[in-house]
């Protein structure tokens, strides 16, 4: 079963640029591939610039674009602000606050948070459960 995901950035402006992604939005998944291989404006704004995705990897030109195999209508959605985007119900959201350049995260019932943290509370639990 999929775990459907958006992946934007929040422009100067305070619209947010993102797309859908349909497999593995997991933080652990998808969370760590954006923080490890997509740390910059230049390489999120590159990953968004083909649309919808199937797959998130960690090159662009790895990722699996569903206009890649001739889908339509798969262009990146623009949100008027961070509180349009918020209200989005896929399982994860992720976007690139490029003033700071860090990635935020949030489950469908949860607010965001710096996905850094998320990584920091897992391990406290983990090691809670010991």
């Amino acid at each position: 079963m999929a775990t459907r995901s958006r992946i934007g950035i929040l422009n100067k402006d305070g619209t947010v640029k993102s797309i859908y992604c349909h497999w593995d939005g997991y933080p652990e998944e998808n969370g760590k591939i954006l923080m490890k291989h997509y740390p910059t404006k230049e390489s999120v704004e590159a990953l968004l610039e083909k649309g919808d995705m199937s797959v998130l990897k960690e090159t662009v030109e790895r990722c699996e674009y569903y206009v890649d195999r001739g889908e339509t209508n798969v262009s990146a959605d623009i949100y008027s602000n961070i509180d349009e985007y918020k209200s989005i119900r896929e399982e994860y959201q992720y976007y690139l606050d490029q003033d700071n350049v860090w990635w935020y995260t949030k489950s469908s019932s949860q607010s965001f948070d710096l996905l850094e943290n998320y990584f920091k509370n897992k391990s406290t639990d983990e090691e809670d459960e010991d």
